[in-house]
């Protein structure tokens, strides 16, 4: 589509501020390393270069959004739920157990289903091993021995990344399976 005729294309903000290096120069974004696509529309594996960038993200991104100069006249929202910056374990942790129909009940009428609860847990796997909080450790076994194939992929990274004896453990038993 044609370029906005506002100022955009003058500042390098959004170009600076993507943690994946997704906009590559104005005008140009490599939507296979953008954390909204990976977390959202990418149906397949998080591939493990970008892992690390997409830090807690679990849905979405919008830092370039965010440092606009175009945006400066939107008016902030006063919801408190989009206020709120990163997550915690224990906040990402009930959504490796969630299953298809809690996923389609607390998700009714939300962007969210476009990630699909594998794909939202694949993102809460990655999310948590960025994290690292070695009280993710237990749920990511779980997801690990009981996921679908593209959430024990994720869990396993995660677990790799957390590391600590009980991860390495569990690790080790798979690898020799």
């Amino acid at each position: 589509d044609a370029p906005l005729k506002k100022s955009c294309g003058a500042c390098t903000r959004c170009i600076e501020v993507c943690p994946t290096g997704a906009i590559a120069a104005p005008y140009v974004i490599d939507n296979a390393r953008c954390i909204s696509y990976l977390t959202i529309e990418n149906r397949g594996p998080i591939p493990r270069d970008l892992r690390p960038l997409v830090g807690d993200w679990v849905f979405g991104c919008d830092l370039c959004q965010e440092v606009c100069p175009v945006n400066r006249r939107a008016v902030p929202t006063s919801e408190p739920a989009f206020k709120r910056r990163g997550f915690s374990a224990l906040e990402l942790l009930p959504l490796l157990e969630m299953t298809e129909t809690e996923f389609g009940e607390k998700f009714r009428n939300s962007p969210i289903r476009r990630a699909k609860r594998v794909g939202l847990q694949r993102n809460a796997c990655v999310a948590l091993g960025n994290i690292g909080d070695p009280a993710a450790v237990a749920g990511l076994v779980r997801a690990l021995q009981g996921g679908e194939a593209l959430v024990r992929e994720h869990a396993a990274w995660a677990l790799g990344r957390i590391g600590g004896a009980e991860a390495g453990q569990v690790l080790a038993g798979c690898a020799g399976s």
